[in-house]
């Protein structure tokens, strides 16, 4: 799936406002969707296509994604600019990676990192 470079630096620069959660498309397929927090007015950053999966799979789809978005913005951002603000980094995206699978949606806002 590939993630746009506005998208990937909005993940990247803003990890603490911003709502993933795994959604269901008719019977059989799953997608899932990040959305900025509600100070953002809960817009839409990335949502997936349907897919013909179980929920384990998009999860790790997710935390694939995840990791990409880190990788890139290592790679590829100034972190001068960046450098006041609190960047995604592994340790959020595995607590990320916990909630979803307890409860298939987490609001990153909310969580105490």
């Amino acid at each position: 799936m590939a993630i746009s470079k506005y998208a990937a630096k909005e993940i990247y620069t803003n990890p603490r406002d911003m709502e993933i959660s795994i959604k269901e498309d008719g019977v059989d397929k799953l997608y899932f969707e990040i959305t900025h927090g509600p100070m953002r007015g809960r817009k839409s950053i990335i949502k997936s296509m349907p897919l013909l999966c179980d929920t384990e799979s998009l999860i790790d789809l997710i935390e694939a994604q995840l990791h990409s978005i880190y990788l890139y913005g290592l790679n590829n951002l100034n972190h001068a600019e960046t450098k006041w603000r609190k960047l995604l980094t592994e340790e959020i995206i595995q607590c990320i990676m916990y909630e979803l699978r307890e409860n298939k949606i987490v609001k990153v806002y909310q969580l105490k990192l």
